[in-house]
């Protein structure tokens, strides 16, 4: 059973589970939001990231771009 069940996520109506592959590569995520010019506006999100590896280096990292 995979650590983070699809089906369930932290709150919302979806989730997303990346990785799993047992090997080097990369995933992708992307979701466009339309935010009004003339307020301020917070955007979060939460991440859970588990692992296998019997080591402390760090193979997992997120990359987080914000684009006009």
């Amino acid at each position: 059973m995979p650590a983070i069940q699809c089906a369930t996520p932290y709150a919302g109506s979806w989730s997303a589970y990346l990785a799993g592959y047992s090997a080097a590569h990369t995933d992708e995520l992307y979701q466009d939001v339309s935010l009004p010019i003339d307020k301020m506006a917070n955007l979060s999100f939460w991440l859970r990231v588990t692992s296998q590896e019997a080591d402390t280096a760090p193979y997992d990292k997120l990359e987080l771009t914000i684009e006009k």
